[in-house]
């Protein structure tokens, strides 16, 4: 498995819910941001706390970098109607 270097981010004073600011931080979704805090993966001065956690500022916020998407692409033989062919096209 390929580990990544954790995100570490330092709230700003006033920035409130904690799952709402990272969601303006992070290119991950809101609701994928939620699953993350709810697992325990996400923590908040070394604790692991809920995702409606009000950031005061100074907070130390650990997040793991995500792993990147992994894709199913697989090509397909699809057949195509020739319309027209010449010595151009």
């Amino acid at each position: 498995m390929d580990k990544h270097e954790p995100v570490v981010l330092s709230a700003p004073v006033g920035v409130g819910r904690l799952d709402a600011w990272l969601a303006e931080q992070l290119p991950v979704s809101r609701s994928r941001l939620k699953s993350m805090i709810l697992a325990g993966e996400v923590l908040v001065n070394g604790k692991a706390v809920r995702p409606s956690t009000r950031l005061v500022g100074g907070e130390e916020v650990w997040v793991p970098a995500p792993a990147p998407p992994t894709t199913t692409l697989a090509a397909q033989d699809i057949p195509v109607e020739v319309l027209h062919l010449d010595e151009d096209v």
